[in-house]
């Protein structure tokens, strides 16, 4: 029997989770929305491109370590397109996700302190409905006829 997702009521609106994002699917945004700084992106597109990131970085690490030294400046280049950037994009689109701005990214430099407040805001579930960043990938509003609650 599936099981289905009880509403969430805010400011009058009524919605309904969506179902978290697949591996497959994180790992597709990470790179078709790798310059997109304005939108929103829920945790689990965060977390599951962030063990993709994981999985990539050991696996030129382990490539180049084996290769002569010459290509040390392509492993740089490299891994700057294949995660740098899409990282930064991402993070800032959870960040949204979380009503926080991008600039919030700016925390990482201070030592334990910053880096605990980042780590909280990534876990954080995302705020329901429409925030300066638009609506939310993970909360769909719906209609409920009247009598339906």
């Amino acid at each position: 029997m599936k099981h289905e997702a009880e509403p969430i009521t805010s400011f009058g609106k009524t919605y309904v989770a969506t179902p978290a994002i697949s591996f497959g699917g994180a790992v597709k945004n990470f790179y078709t929305q790798y310059s997109d700084f304005s939108s929103r992106s829920r945790r689990s597109e965060y977390w599951w491109a962030m063990l993709y990131v994981l999985i990539g970085e050991i696996a030129l690490i382990y490539i180049f370590t084996f290769l002569n030294s010459d290509f040390e400046v392509f492993f740089s280049i490299a891994s700057f397109f294949l995660f740098t950037l899409p990282t930064l994009s991402l993070s800032v689109r959870r960040l949204h996700d979380v009503d926080k701005s991008g600039w919030y990214l700016l925390l990482g430099y201070i030592p334990i302190i910053g880096w605990v407040i980042l780590f909280i805001y990534h876990i954080r579930n995302s705020i329901v409905g429409e925030n300066n960043w638009g609506v939310s990938p993970k909360y769909l509003e719906v209609e409920i006829p009247d009598g339906e609650v």
